[in-house]
């Protein structure tokens, strides 16, 4: 790192430096818009380019970068178009929040290499896959172990907030790997060439790293142990699964038996829904579920559908929307726990 007089020294060529980097790059993709194509980018065009076809994700910076410009984010299209690796690397999942000019303008550019790689999510994260994670999520970011919190989340105006930030621009640009949301602000107030550190997601990854459930193993102890059906089904939609629970510390698996479980064979929305109904938010140990009162809520990976205990406690077995766990614990580790039960839940709405 540079000495404090180093930085100085060199902290008046940041204005000058970035203000010639935008004005480059803003006449470059003005010129752009008005070229023989007659194409037009819009906000979260999924192909840029419909009449030539496919494009590697490592071609679509100027696209992207035009569509941030033209919604005013002129600094972030400005170092996606020159280094548009360093943002999006190619081929590897990555979502960023692009920075309004006023949060960046003044910092030298080393310290703006930093604030970016802060607001660089190395998960492909839509609208839709940010509303599925509760608030309190921690999102990890390319910036060494520091993390972003969702402090809101509104499913029915299609809101959100990061560290008390509204994103302004959802969905900006969606292709392949890649991701782009505009935020109305940054996403922390800058000390030095360091975020604040967040004092919920930080204090969470400096006691121990983040847990990530190990869902291949999961198929596999499934199999091993006799739950074959619900095995194969997972592993069919595993990386739905495995996206949805991206932010999740914990789970639990409810394992239905070979005889309970028919939708292996079900078209794949139908099979990703059943499969993710009986994943349920939360490491629950058999005796927990036991002692928690009849009526209460677990909630799932599955969209608008709920668990509720239906017997436990003194009445003996534990059930779960009328099924009963017949193998608590079948399998257990780090992450997640699983309970095998006498056949599927069925689908059950979210009660009002």
């Amino acid at each position: 790192m540079p000495s404090d007089s180093s930085s100085c020294s060199h902290w008046w060529h940041a204005p000058v430096y970035l203000a010639a980097t935008v004005a480059l790059v803003v006449a470059a993709l003005s010129s752009s818009s008005f070229s023989s194509s007659g194409h037009r980018p819009r906000s979260g065009d999924a192909t840029p380019n419909a009449t030539a076809g496919p494009r590697p994700a490592a071609d679509l910076s100027p696209d992207a970068a035009l569509i941030l410009h033209r919604a005013g984010f002129h600094l972030t299209a400005a170092i996606l178009q020159i280094s548009p690796g360093s943002l999006l690397p190619p081929a590897q999942a990555a979502t960023l929040f692009a920075i309004p000019d006023a949060a960046v303008a003044d910092l030298s550019f080393p310290v703006a290499e930093h604030l970016f790689r802060y607001h660089t999510v190395p998960l492909r994260l839509s609208l839709s896959d940010l509303l599925k994670m509760p608030r309190g999520s921690c999102l990890p970011t390319l910036h060494r172990s520091k993390n972003l919190l969702i402090t809101a989340s509104d499913g029915l105006d299609r809101s959100i907030s990061i560290n008390g930030v509204p994103i302004s621009h959802p969905d900006a640009f969606l292709h392949g790997p890649h991701a782009i949301h505009g935020a109305s602000g940054a996403f922390h107030r800058f000390d030095g060439q360091e975020p604040v550190p967040n004092a919920i997601c930080d204090a969470k990854t400096a006691v121990d790293a983040p847990v990530v459930v190990p869902w291949a193993r999961v198929v596999q102890a499934l199999g091993v142990r006799g739950y074959v059906s619900f095995s194969v089904g997972l592993s069919a939609v595993i990386d739905a699964v495995t996206r949805d629970s991206l932010a999740l510390d914990h789970v639990t698996l409810f394992a239905p038996q070979d005889s309970g479980f028919d939708q292996v064979a079900s078209p794949a929305p139908l099979l990703e829904s059943a499969v993710k109904r009986h994943v349920a938010v939360g490491w629950f140990a058999y005796g927990e579920l036991a002692a928690m009162p009849v009526g209460q809520a677990i909630r799932t990976l599955a969209k608008d559908v709920e668990l509720r205990i239906t017997a436990g406690g003194s009445t003996g077995a534990v059930a779960i929307n009328g099924v009963e766990i017949t193998e608590p614990e079948v399998y257990a580790t780090e992450g997640v726990v699983v309970h095998g039960i006498s056949r599927a839940f069925e689908p059950k709405p979210l009660s009002t």
